[in-house]
């Protein structure tokens, strides 16, 4: 590739794009990345070639754990290294896994057991014909002479006499730099303070789920907590999510409480927790009405709390203030139409290209905004009268309002589509991070949204963005716009249940426990949440979910997990429409037989487990991808 051409804030390197277009036969990659690439296609993995006298020519890198100079305890330091190093390395993500510097810790790990035969065969030679692939030391006038070879400015043997003569002199400096600088100063690592275990008093330790992404404010509300309960210590640590999804046996089994989602169907889940009932009953002050009454039913298990709700990810459209402004429309509101959407959409489309304006942008992979925008458009999914429920993916009604959704790309232009095949969706980064430039660059005028966003790139604070919920149906009604909830539980085995109840009912009145939508009203409403997320939010987020009339797809999801399964050939059946493959009717009934299929086998097996349902998407559609399956995801 020619030096400098690819721009500084390039969201996608030149070669990274030839190999997502499948115009790469070879290229260079570390391991950890064949995991995810043979996922996306036919893909092999082979070490470097070995030289002409069997030298290891295959570059790597160690990661290593690391003594202080100034530590008090060299002693106890080793010894704890040391046991690190005898110990398996617990699995990055789904399929991913570090391979650990003791051959005894990979074996007794079953690192290579696990891995496929072509990667284990490549990784083991590569590992006994390798070499470290140390920090370089003046590599910039390496660098410099070989882009003048490449790109024909110099021959080689010239090129390389200019970078020795540079090299040398760059060395020459750091070694001057080197000789003068002050010397490090001799320090000694601090005692460390004691915790709250040793003193007298109640310890609960407290996972807070997604939430330990930031820690930070949850240890500020235990500290706080613990000043009106001194009593009371809060231990708040991180899930282990290194060993794959937790679920709510294994976070019971690490915690006294901690925050997760609803999934009460397997017996094992309830099991594992403590019916929050008797609490409220004995709490006489307990605020039952300032909960959301859609948050509420989602913790509910035959008439009994399970837990108690925390934070909604609520689904709004976002929209850029300044290219409304520009085009002198005014922003839409909290009870606007799908017409009053679609003219908006149309008139901030323009331009063509990389350049386009679009009027609304979905996720890169939009099958959540499939299921609750059709749904609002008229959509009946699933028809929870069957017993048990069934999918109504062919009903009219479905038809016609994914006919009217796929028309937004496929007939008026103004929303652009990223990914609709599953199994290109592990190798998305790129459509997902051009998603964001659009949005970012002001290339995108409506998308939709969720407080996630935030926690995934970081927020958008050069963006003058508004909300709103999106638009009701044509009779006026909406289902709830909501993605999640998550909830507070007790681990059924704690023997501090009073302290873990009065710990997160405290929680339950903090905007700053949620990064979505608080489920108490009063919290929701109050000036600390709007100062928190902006008043235009904080309004489109209590709008999307309080002012529902019933319950959206993705609750009933949540409620009947083994519906999920068949959520993939609804996702499918839009990637045919939208690629001129099928017609709304043809797809439609191509997922409905699908659907069918995959229900009755449920029903056959009597069982509604994960383990059953999973099975069955895999007997029904052998051509879904792995990864939906894996341990972890």
């Amino acid at each position: 590739f020619e030096p400098d051409a690819e721009a500084d804030d390039a969201l996608v390197s030149q070669e990274q794009a030839l190999i997502d277009a499948g115009q790469a036969a070879m290229w260079t990659d570390v391991d950890m990345m064949w995991w995810i690439r043979s996922q996306q296609g036919n893909v092999g993995v082979a070490p470097f070639p070995a030289g002409a006298s069997g030298t290891g020519l295959t570059p790597a890198s160690v990661g290593g754990v690391v003594m202080s100079a100034g530590t008090q305890q060299p002693e106890a330091a080793w010894r704890w290294m040391d046991y690190l190093s005898r110990q398996p390395l617990s699995p990055m993500t789904m399929g991913i896994k570090f391979l650990p510097a003791r051959r005894s810790a990979a074996e007794a790990s079953g690192y290579w057991d696990d891995l496929d035969a072509m990667l284990a065969d490549a990784l083991d030679y590569a590992v006994s014909h390798s070499y470290v692939a140390r920090e370089l030391l003046a590599y910039s006038a390496f660098e410099d002479a070989l882009n003048a070879i490449l790109t024909g400015e110099s021959a080689v043997d010239a090129a390389m006499a200019q970078a020795q003569e540079d090299a040398e002199a760059e060395l020459e400096q750091q070694a001057t730099e080197a000789a003068g600088a002050t010397p490090v100063p001799t320090f000694v690592v601090a005692a460390p303070e004691g915790t709250p275990a040793s003193q007298a008093g109640t310890t609960i330790v407290f996972l807070p789920g997604i939430g330990s992404l930031n820690l930070e404010p949850f240890r500020d509300l235990a500290a706080r907590f613990h000043e009106d309960h001194p009593d009371i210590f809060v231990d708040v640590k991180m899930p282990d999510f290194l060993s794959g999804t937790p679920d709510l046996p294994s976070l019971a089994a690490a915690s006294d409480c901690f925050q997760w989602y609803p999934s009460f169907q397997e017996a094992r889940n309830r099991e594992a927790i403590l019916s929050l009932a008797p609490f409220v009953e004995a709490d006489a002050g307990f605020p039952m009405d300032d909960y959301l009454p859609q948050a509420l039913d989602q913790f509910r298990w035959q008439g009994q709390l399970m837990a108690l709700p925390a934070d909604i990810t609520p689904y709004v459209i976002e929209y850029n203030r300044d290219l409304f402004d520009a085009a002198g429309l005014d922003y839409p509101s909290p009870d606007w139409t799908w017409e009053e959407f679609l003219d908006l959409a149309v008139a901030l489309t323009e331009g063509e290209g990389e350049t386009k304006q679009h009027g609304f942008v979905a996720e890169f992979y939009e099958l959540n905004d499939l299921l609750l925008l059709t749904e609002r458009l008229g959509a009946r999914l699933i028809d929870e009268g069957a017993d048990p429920p069934a999918f109504t993916y062919d009903d009219p009604a479905t038809v016609e309002a994914l006919r009217w959704y796929a028309a937004l790309t496929t007939e008026h232009g103004v929303k652009p589509v990223f990914v609709t095949d599953l199994n290109k969706l592990l190798a998305a980064s790129a459509a997902m991070i051009e998603r964001e430039a659009m949005i970012t660059e002001g290339r995108a005028a409506m998308w939709s949204s969720s407080p996630t966003a935030a926690a995934v790139f970081g927020g958008r604070p050069d963006l003058n963005a508004g909300a709103v919920p999106p638009p009701r149906r044509a009779d006026g009604t909406s289902p709830a716009g909501l993605l999640t909830v998550s909830g507070y539980f007790i681990s059924a085995e704690t023997e501090n249940r009073q302290a873990c109840w009065q710990w997160i009912t405290f929680l339950s009145g903090e905007p700053a426990a949620v990064q979505g939508l608080p489920a108490r009203v009063s919290v929701s409403t109050s000036d600390a949440f709007r100062a928190k997320v902006g008043a235009s939010h904080a309004e489109a987020y209590l709008a999307s979910v309080s002012e529902a009339q019933e319950t959206s797809v993705l609750q009933v999801l949540n409620e009947e997990e083994w519906l999920g399964g068949a959520i993939y050939w609804y996702g499918q059946a839009f990637g045919q429409v939208i690629d001129g493959k099928a017609t709304p009717e043809e797809a439609l009934a191509a997922a409905q037989k699908l659907a069918d299929d995959y229900r009755a086998c449920v029903v056959a097996a009597g069982d509604f487990g994960q383990a059953t349902w999973q099975a069955c998407v895999q007997e029904i559609d052998p051509t879904l991808p792995a990864f939906l399956f894996q341990a972890g995801n």
